[in-house]
């Protein structure tokens, strides 16, 4: 019948179409859950307590950890899980809508069993967290691994008896930090190199035009090398001024601004470019309905500006994270929803139209006491790019 084939072609598309809506929408209410656990875990005491966020699952290439947070009562690995219907838990066995899931409880014993690869420590004192989002009054335990809601997720924490000091809590998240860069490292360098296929010569005499070629090259090469050797032998003390001054005005990963200076973040799959300036920082002042401030504790707020530049709109979610490093160069995450009587705070999702600004606080819990050194911003999706300042008043 004529347009039959078309007909079939149409319908391809529309279910494959179906497919992917169904996937997207999956992806975002994922994002809304690890949103949500975050938020949780930031009302986590800053003295003692450190959390990281969406972290290379070592080992394997493409899988990420949602949260790892270190304390007094151990090391916890955190899987956010947005989960319809009914959760339960019945004769030790986690549930959903009464059909059982331990392929959810095994990831999260895997997750913690790599950490604690990681760590270099006995898995069982790394604890699986599987935190559900929109699962009122859920909480206890599927065997080994524990079971909460962003409502209970801190109670439960903070109700682990202590098996770490203030000093083994540091060493802790200093070497998981050491360790998974490690691991990030060894998972790209251990990618296959991409082979590519190259013709074979089919004669003799295209096969010594080749050689010839490559003698050529490899003679021009060598000329280069010996101009090269001879210009910074000549002119060294220039070469090295020009490149430090280059760096100097280098607004890239890793170079540290001074406050009121702008950075900008080149664009990236799905995000136009910003530029964000680090205003000020400092102590600031909850009002309204404050979360609980934790005793010796202070709220510090760094005021951004972000810029649009692109020609389409920019959101914050997901992959964008605030940090604060203190003294004693460890990092904080931030982005307490609160309100506070400097101003404006940024709480997620942030948007900015094309061309439009922003401005307002990011806000930490940080002991009172710790000085705090500097402050990043991490801007995704895609390849991510980071933007840090230093500060050195407050």
């Amino acid at each position: 019948m004529a347009g039959e084939s078309a007909r079939d072609i149409a319908q391809q598309r529309r279910l494959k179409a179906e497919r992917l809506h169904r996937v997207a929408d999956a992806y975002e209410k994922g994002a809304e859950g690890e949103r949500r656990t975050a938020a949780a875990l930031a009302m986590l005491p800053a003295s003692g307590w450190f959390v990281l966020h969406d972290v290379r699952w070592p080992g394997r290439t493409f899988a990420n950890i949602d949260h790892i947070v270190v304390g007094p009562g151990g090391v916890f690995v955190i899987d956010s899980k947005a989960w319809s219907g009914r959760v339960e838990v019945r004769d030790d066995v986690l549930r959903q809508n009464g059909r059982q899931r331990e392929s959810a409880v095994a990831g999260a014993a895997e997750a913690a069993m790599a950490i604690a690869g990681v760590l270099h420590v006995n898995p069982v004192q790394v604890s699986p967290v599987l935190c559900f989002v929109g699962q009122a009054g859920l909480q206890g335990w599927a065997r080994d691994v524990m079971l909460t809601t962003p409502d209970n997720l801190v109670a439960m924490l903070l109700s682990r008896p202590q098996v770490l000091d203030n000093r083994s809590v540091r060493r802790a998240l200093l070497g998981l930090q050491t360790g998974l860069e490690t691991a990030r490292r060894t998972a790209v360098t251990s990618l296959p190199p991409r082979r590519v296929q190259m013709p074979r010569p089919k004669s003799g005499g295209r096969r010594t035009r080749t050689t010839l070629a490559r003698l050529v090259g490899l003679l021009a090469t060598v000329v280069l090398m010996l101009v090269g050797v001879n210009l910074l032998a000549t002119h060294g003390d220039d070469l090295a001024h020009g490149i430090v001054g280059i760096g100097s005005a280098d607004h890239s990963h890793g170079n540290q601004h001074q406050l009121g200076h702008g950075a900008t973040l080149p664009a990236a799959a799905h995000r136009p470019p910003v530029t964000i300036t680090a205003d000020h920082a400092g102590t600031v002042h909850g009002v309204g309905t404050t979360p609980f401030l934790f005793d010796g504790n202070r709220f510090f707020g760094v005021r951004l500006t972000i810029h649009n530049i692109g020609k389409r709109p920019w959101v914050s979610e997901p992959s964008t994270t605030y940090q604060v490093v203190d003294a004693s160069d460890v990092s904080h995450s931030g982005g307490t929803d609160i309100g506070i009587r400097e101003g404006r705070v940024l709480t997620d999702p942030v948007r900015i139209a094309a061309g439009k600004t922003v401005r307002g606080y990011v806000v930490f819990q940080l002991p009172a006491d710790e000085p705090v050194t500097g402050v990043s911003v991490t801007v995704g999706p895609g390849k991510p790019s980071t933007a840090s300042w230093k500060i050195d008043r407050q």
